[in-house]
C-alpha cells in the first residue's frame, strides 16, 4: 500500500507537503552578533586611547605656537623696516621661554614679544644661545627651533626666504 502523504495550502494557495514549521527565534542574541558588537567596541577604544595623550597635544600646540610667533616676528620685521631677533635660551634650564627684539643699530631695542613654556616643555635652538634674525624685507637666516617634551619633538625651521614651517614628530 502507497502513503500518500497530507498536503496542506500555505500562505500563497500552493499545496506543500505537510512539516513542522521551523521553530521561531526566541529572544536573544547569537554568537555571531555578540562578537561584531565587541569588535565595534574594541575598535573605538582603541582609537580613542590614541588621542587621550595630553602632553603630545601640548607638545604639538607649543610648536604651533612656535611658528606663529615666528611669524610674528617676520612681519614685525616688514612693518618696522627693521631687523628682527628672535633670542633662543641661553641654556638648558633657561629653555623656558624664547623672545624677540627689534634690532636698531646692532643692539637689541624695542621687545616684540616673550613666550613662556609650560614647565613640562622645552625650547632649543640651532645650538643654545644662538638668535635668527628676520630682515626688514621678510628674508631670515636659516635657522631652527625646537620644541621638546622628554624624547619627542617639533622642528620648527625657517629658511632663507623667512618660510617657517613645522616639521613632523621626531624628524630632523
Amino acid at each position: 500500500m502507497v502513503e500518500k502523504s497530507i498536503t496542506k495550502k500555505d500562505v500563497n494557495g500552493i499545496f506543500s507537503p505537510t512539516s513542522e514549521a521551523p521553530p521561531r527565534r526566541t529572544a536573544g542574541v547569537t554568537l555571531v552578533e555578540l562578537l561584531v558588537v565587541i569588535a565595534i567596541i574594541g575598535i573605538m577604544t582603541a582609537v580613542g586611547l590614541v588621542n587621550l595623550d595630553p602632553g603630545a597635544s601640548k607638545l604639538k600646540a607649543a610648536a604651533l605656537n612656535l611658528r606663529s610667533d615666528l611669524m610674528l616676528a617676520k612681519s614685525e620685521a616688514v612693518k618696522r623696516n627693521l631687523p628682527v631677533r628672535v633670542d633662543a635660551p641661553k641654556s638648558t634650564e633657561a629653555g623656558k621661554e624664547y623672545f624677540a627684539n627689534v634690532i636698531v643699530d646692532g643692539s637689541a631695542g624695542t621687545e616684540v614679544f616673550r613666550v613662556q613654556v609650560d614647565d613640562d616643555l622645552l625650547v632649543s635652538g640651532n645650538t643654545l644661545g644662538t638668535a635668527l634674525t628676520f630682515t626688514p624685507l621678510g628674508t631670515a637666516t636659516n635657522g631652527y627651533f625646537k620644541v621638546y617634551r622628554g624624547s619627542e619633538f617639533y622642528k620648527v625651521s625657517v629658511n632663507a626666504i623667512g618660510r617657517v614651517e613645522i616639521h613632523g614628530k621626531n624628524n630632523d
